[in-house]
């Protein structure tokens, strides 16, 4: 079938989900982290939804990192991301993040367990593990909510994520 054929050919880590629960202090690190090398290109940007946020490449990074180059903390002074907003279900709106909240997060689990992003999940408490495969989750999404047709709402870029 087409989605053997994409698990096989396209997906470059077949990885299972994870799920867990962050503050939104270390959700704002976990971004900080990704963006810490903009505009080189690193391997580090996190590919988010339901986020929606910017970034001012001209501030330096404060990202921290101790001897083993993971991540220990973000010094003092402006931040790179701003704006952070995140997608209500509930309002089918952008909002911006609750400071008071506790958000429930997914990713891939290698990305969690194996020190991915400098290592800032590493202290994570998962909720769930051994959730789907991440083409799996694709080819679930397309063929229940979408019908199984990539409409062309998906043919442009969403601008969620603005660069400066």
């Amino acid at each position: 079938t087409l989605w053997k054929g994409l698990r096989i050919s396209k997906a470059p880590i077949r990885s299972g989900h994870v799920l867990w629960q962050e503050d939104v202090s270390e959700l704002l690190d976990a971004l900080e982290v990704s963006v810490m090398a903009l505009p080189a290109r690193n391997g580090s940007f996190m590919q988010v939804s339901g986020v929606k946020f910017e970034v001012d490449t001209t501030v330096p990074t404060s990202i921290q990192r101790d001897e083993y180059h993971l991540f220990a903390g973000v010094g003092e002074g402006k931040r790179r991301v701003s704006h952070v907003q995140i997608w209500d279900k509930d309002s089918q709106q952008y909002l911006p993040v609750d400071l008071n909240r506790i958000y429930t997060l997914a990713s891939f689990d290698y990305q969690i367990k194996n020190l991915g992003c400098a290592g800032i999940f590493r202290y994570a408490t998962l909720q769930e593990e051994h959730l789907p495969q991440d083409i799996e989750v694709l080819a679930t999404y397309i063929r229940e909510v979408l019908g199984g047709r990539i409409g062309r709402a998906y043919q442009s870029i969403e601008g969620r994520i603005m660069i400066n």
